[in-house]
């Protein structure tokens, strides 16, 4: 659930402020594991941070949040902008069924 609520948010901010006016662009999520350590990065090609009309506060409410639910899974977010937004969150869930999946 924790893991579901941190790629919602990261794929409504790219949503929200990387397409401005309408822009195409490209949202990618990728999850790997290494052992027991996880990274998951989303990233989008969008207009990055330097060019967006309303700039973000860099310790805003949406970012504290995400933090914290990082915090969650034992991981923390770096947020990483220039040619569009990558997030990526590196963590070590405490248990396997904190990040499985039911098919």
């Amino acid at each position: 659930m924790t893991l579901s609520l941190i790629v919602a948010e990261l794929v409504t901010n790219s949503l929200k402020h990387a397409f401005p006016d309408g822009r195409d662009g490209t949202i990618t999520i990728t999850v790997e594991r290494e052992r027991d350590v996880y990274t998951l990065v989303v990233a989008d090609d969008g207009c990055g941070a330097t060019t967006t009309p309303a700039p973000r506060k860099k310790n805003g409410l949406g970012q504290r949040i995400l933090q914290n639910l990082a915090f969650q899974l034992g991981g923390q977010i770096v947020l990483e902008h220039g040619d569009g937004t990558v997030a990526t969150m590196v963590f070590r869930p405490q248990t396997e069924a904190a990040v499985r999946v039911k098919a």
